[in-house]
């Protein structure tokens, strides 16, 4: 890594990262980016130049220092360093020890409020150093990717870069399937598990077909004749064949889908970042716009499933 990362370029405010081509003023030896440096055309600090002056590094403090200390606290939650006097955890909020209460009446040791919990708004890094890499992509880069939900995806995210929980069981995908990855933005998976449904309700269709006829006949016969199935036995049994791949189908992504969005949301943060930029600012309009979620394309998806549902149903009981 540069011994420059996280210092602060004196031309645009912005911390450098590693990668970063990064040149030194001759006079003062302050670090700039190059092009930060050819647009001005000199150095930032120019007008501190004098005998006596030479550029330093800002000493840190705060949440970056690195509490290495015997004393030094670790959180309960997300296992981040804080230092021996902290109350709360600097990355998630988690409070890190409970002071002994001896007071009679008083709450016992170890015992007091719960951990503050995990809040979109307040944590949307989810306990994760937003600074961290994972696979050679920044966590605040990832958070701005996902969106509001990166508070729940970047500590999974991290299981999975550090070999910990490939499988992570996903609701969402389990209950809409190739929708869930649309909404996504995973287009290509998701055209592949809606094609592989509709491929395989094929028997049941057909089925239905001869069948719905039937049904419609002796909606009002308290005594229905026994339908005949045995033309269709054959179809029955494709029929479960194809239902338990499609269930198959279904498990299988549910317990993967964290692990594809990971391998997604990396792919896609890379080719944007090898993008020209001209700020920061930029970058991250950039990784919004192209990452979280799409709500309207699944709004006209209900809706015309909707309205394919209303016609099929007319068809049915007219033919």
């Amino acid at each position: 890594m540069s011994k420059y990362a996280n210092m602060v370029c004196p031309a645009c405010s912005l911390k450098f990262k590693d990668g970063d081509d990064v040149v030194v003023c001759p006079v003062c030896g302050a670090p700039h980016h190059r092009s930060c440096y050819q647009k001005l055309g000199h150095c930032a600090l120019e007008e501190h130049h004098g005998e006596d002056y030479s550029w330093r590094p800002a000493e840190k403090s705060g949440p970056d220092i690195p509490f290495d200390g015997d004393d030094a606290l670790k959180c309960p939650r997300c296992n981040a360093i804080n230092p021996a006097d902290g109350i709360f955890c600097n990355i998630c909020g988690a409070r890190l020890k409970l002071s002994e209460m001896r007071e009679p009446g008083a709450v016992p040791p170890n015992m007091g409020p719960p951990p503050i919990p995990l809040n979109p708004f307040t944590t949307p890094f989810g306990g994760v150093d937003p600074e961290e890499e994972l696979d050679g992509v920044l966590v605040k880069d990832l958070a701005l990717y996902v969106g509001e939900s990166s508070y729940y995806f970047l500590p999974r995210f991290r299981d999975i870069a550090q070999g910990k929980r490939s499988l992570q069981w996903n609701w969402p995908s389990f209950f809409f399937r190739g929708f869930y990855f649309l909404y996504r933005k995973m287009y290509l998976i998701a055209a592949i598990l809606i094609a592989a449904s509709l491929v395989l309700s094929i028997p049941s269709l057909i089925f239905m077909k001869d069948y719905m006829p039937y049904v419609m006949e002796n909606l009002n016969n308290p005594y229905p004749p026994v339908f005949d199935s045995s033309p269709y036995q054959n179809l029955i049994s494709l029929n479960y064949a194809f239902s338990l791949i499609n269930t198959f189908l279904v498990v299988a992504f549910s317990a993967f889908a964290n692990r594809i969005y990971y391998r997604h949301c990396i792919k896609k943060v890379k080719k944007i970042k090898s993008q020209q930029f001209v700020s920061e600012q930029e970058y991250a309009v950039a990784l919004s716009k192209k990452g979280r979620t799409n709500v309207k394309l699944i709004f006209f998806l209900v809706v015309g499933y909707f309205l394919l549902s209303v016609a099929v149903s007319f068809l049915v009981l007219l033919y």
